[in-house]
């Protein structure tokens, strides 16, 4: 690089972030979480550290000057490691840039849901109780909201606290994966609550009731119309009887849900895999955004 400058700036008051501080909480010692952070990133041997505070920055990496003229880029906080390394950074979680600059795009992480032990006051025996503990996209009000209506959805089966049986059975549903409307709309264009068992079945709930969604309810009841099986080894899909989402997303330019179903079909006598590419028309439109 002949030149190098980073611009950064906080997106809810919108003013320009000078230094490197400002995305710590004051009395952080910043440079020690930086420090460590670049070491774990790099599994214990950086190339490059900044002496002090780097002057060009942005939220995953900061830019030092070598000794050639150039710059070397080193990542400290990316979408590649498990959220923050550095936790005491004010912005670690997400917000949109839509509206604030139009020269960039939206980079979505991933979502992650924590893992909490808890002890059940009957028997004293740990069992696992997912819920949002840490995020990149949300504020601390945000996640004791989301965890208040997790705990609703629990009433309704929606899968994550699980009952453990005292003294004989406890959960463990650790690949469980959970997901609030938001993260939905905004990747999948899905206005739902959703989980993702073990065997990777996806299963909706509605954002407002709380009920378990059946397939009708979300793509509409003419969904078979639409539907084909992509396996040229199961074509006949007449008999097939559907039991869970495998995948559900809504392409607005095109105007159609496109959804993967997984049942048994009688035909073949085992499980397979049906795609239904249904009008938005005939979907559910009040789950679509």
């Amino acid at each position: 690089m002949d030149h190098a400058v980073t611009l950064n700036y906080e997106l809810s008051t919108r003013t320009k972030i000078n230094s490197i501080t400002d995305l710590f909480y004051n009395g952080a010692d910043w440079e020690q979480e930086l420090t460590s952070a670049v070491y774990k990133e790099y599994h214990g041997d950086p190339s490059f550290l900044p002496e002090g505070a780097p002057e060009m920055f942005t939220l995953d990496y900061f830019l030092v000057p070598t000794d050639d003229g150039d710059y070397a880029v080193v990542r400290y906080n990316s979408e590649d490691l498990n959220l923050s390394y550095c936790g005491d950074m004010i912005a670690s979680h997400y917000r949109s840039m839509n509206g604030v600059v139009s020269e960039t795009a939206d980079r979505n992480y991933e979502m992650y849901t924590q893992s909490s032990i808890e002890t059940c006051p009957n028997c004293g025996f740990n069992y696992i109780h997912l819920r949002f503990d840490t995020s990149r996209f949300y504020s601390d009000d945000e996640l004791i909201q989301m965890n208040r209506e997790l705990e609703t959805l629990y009433d309704h089966g929606f899968m994550g606290r699980e009952n453990h049986e005292c003294n004989s059975l406890r959960s463990n549903y650790g690949t469980v994966r959970q997901y609030n409307p938001e993260s939905n709309k905004r990747n999948f264009g899905i206005d739902l609550w959703s989980y993702s068992d073990k065997e990777n079945k996806l299963y909706f709930f509605d954002p407002n009731s709380y009920e378990r969604l059946g397939i009708e309810q979300v793509i509409g009841w003419n969904w078979r119309d639409y539907a084909s099986s992509e396996d040229p080894d199961t074509p006949d899909i007449s008999t097939f009887e559907p039991h869970a989402f495998v995948s559900a997303r809504y392409d607005k330019s095109e105007g159609i849900v496109i959804a993967e179903l997984t049942g048994y079909s009688p035909t073949y006598q085992r499980d397979i895999i049906v795609t239904a590419r249904v009008p938005a028309d005939e979907a559910n439109e009040n789950y679509l955004d």
